[in-house]
C-alpha cells in the first residue's frame, strides 16, 4: 500500500494506492523519463475522464520521481489554467441540443478553454526559458492572476481534453513525447464528481443537476472523441490498471 500526501485541485487529499496500482504507477514513471525528448523539456501528456483521477496522478508521479531519486525534476500542469475568464464565459454562448445557453452553464466543455493560449503556453513550455503557465484558482472558481513559473525538465501535463480529436486540440499532441489516457465508467465517476461539486459549494440537487447537464456529457465526450494514447490506464472498482486488463 502507498499513501501519497497531495494537493490536488487546492484541496489536500491522501490518494492511497494498492501495491498493484502503485507498481504500475513505477512503470509510467520509467517509460516517462526514459528515451529522448522532442524539445527542451520532456511533455508527458495525461489525458482522463472527469473524475477519473489523473490530477492526482500526475501529482502521485511527481512524488513518485522525487522517492525514487529521479536525477531531473519533475513538475505536474494543468489544463484547467486555461479556462475561460468568468466574465467572459458569462457573455459568451454555445450551441446545446440545438439551443443558445451561456457558456458559464457549461463551464469544462471544451468550448470554455482558451485553446488557442493553452497551444501557446505549451509550445513554450516544451522550448523556451523562461516559461510560464497559468494556475487555476478553485476557491475563486477563477484563473489566478499570477502563473506558475515551470521548473521541471519532464513536464506531466494533464487534463480532460489533451487528445481530443477536434480541431485545434490535435495539435497538443505534436508536442509530447508520451501520451496516456485514463479511461473508466461513468457509474465509477458520476458519485465522484457529484461530491466535488457539492465540496465546491453547490446543494446536492445542483450537484446532480450540473452532474446531468455538463460533467456526465464530458465523460462521454471523452470516451467517444480522444485519440489513442501510448499508455492506456482504466479507472476500475478495484482501482488503476492496463485498460486492456481484465
Amino acid at each position: 500500500m502507498a499513501l501519497y500526501r497531495l494537493c490536488v485541485n487546492g484541496f489536500e487529499t491522501e490518494a492511497v494506492y494498492s501495491d498493484k496500482e502503485d507498481c504500475l504507477i513505477s512503470g509510467v514513471l520509467t517509460k516517462m523519463i526514459s528515451g529522448a525528448k522532442k524539445r527542451k523539456r520532456k511533455i508527458v501528456l495525461i489525458a482522463g475522464a472527469p473524475g477519473a483521477g489523473k490530477s492526482t496522478l500526475a501529482l502521485a508521479l511527481c512524488e513518485k520521481a522525487r522517492a525514487e531519486g529521479v536525477s531531473k525534476p519533475v513538475q505536474a500542469l494543468g489544463l484547467d489554467g486555461f479556462h475561460l475568464k468568468n466574465d467572459v464565459l458569462s457573455n459568451g454562448c454555445a450551441l446545446r441540443n440545438g439551443e443558445s445557453v451561456p457558456l458559464s452553464s457549461i463551464k469544462g466543455a471544451p468550448e470554455t478553454f482558451d485553446r488557442d493560449a493553452f497551444l501557446k503556453y505549451l509550445s513554450d513550455a516544451a522550448s523556451a526559458e523562461p516559461a510560464f503557465w497559468p494556475v487555476y484558482d478553485r476557491n475563486r472558481h477563477e484563473v489566478g492572476d499570477t502563473p506558475e513559473r515551470v521548473k521541471g525538465e519532464i513536464l506531466i501535463i494533464e487534463g480532460n481534453w489533451l487528445l481530443l480529436k477536434r480541431e485545434g486540440w490535435e495539435k497538443a499532441k505534436a508536442f509530447a513525447d508520451i501520451t496516456l489516457s485514463v479511461s473508466t465508467e461513468e457509474a465509477i465517476v458520476k458519485p465522484r464528481l457529484i461530491q466535488r461539486k457539492m465540496r465546491g459549494g453547490k446543494s446536492l440537487e445542483e450537484a446532480e443537476k450540473w452532474y446531468e447537464t455538463v460533467d456526465g456529457p464530458n465523460v462521454r465526450l471523452f470516451h467517444a472523441e480522444s485519440a489513442k494514447a501510448d499508455i492506456s490506464l482504466k479507472l476500475t472498482e478495484n482501482g488503476l490498471q492496463p485498460a486492456d486488463e481484465r
